[in-house]
């Protein structure tokens, strides 16, 4: 997978996300929406530094998995 659907709608309540071993380079703003999200693991995708400081910015509380 290189680009995540738009699903914001469909995610309300997610606590554990996923995303590792993809070709994902960024992820949509309403990712940072998901102030339930305590876990997220996108390790194994090339991210810029820039999109994981916007992870943190957007998730501070969220366990992020590089």
């Amino acid at each position: 997978m290189t680009v995540l659907p738009n699903l914001p709608g469909m995610l309300k309540g997610l606590k554990k996300l996923d995303l590792s071993d993809n070709q994902l380079t960024e992820l949509p703003a309403w990712l940072g929406k998901q102030k339930r999200l305590t876990d997220l693991d996108v390790s194994g995708n090339p991210l810029s530094v820039a999109m994981q400081q916007q992870l943190k910015t957007w998730l501070p509380k969220c366990k992020i998995t590089f």
